[in-house]
């Protein structure tokens, strides 16, 4: 979602004459570390560590 963001960002920037390298290094810079947090919070340690919830029961 993020580089498909930052690809219509980039697209805008460009069709308006404006500089567009600022943009998307920000935008790369937030997708990389959305992927390494995605990886980190399914890395086994934080799995063991913090196993998830059996769902409640209804009333």
């Amino acid at each position: 979602m993020w580089l498909y963001t930052g690809a219509q960002i980039v697209a805008m920037r460009l069709s308006a004459g404006q500089a567009w390298a600022k943009a998307a290094a920000i935008i790369g810079v937030v997708s990389l570390l959305a992927v390494l947090a995605g990886a980190l919070l399914n890395h086994s340690t934080l799995r063991d560590r913090y196993p998830r919830s059996k769902p409640r029961s209804g009333r």
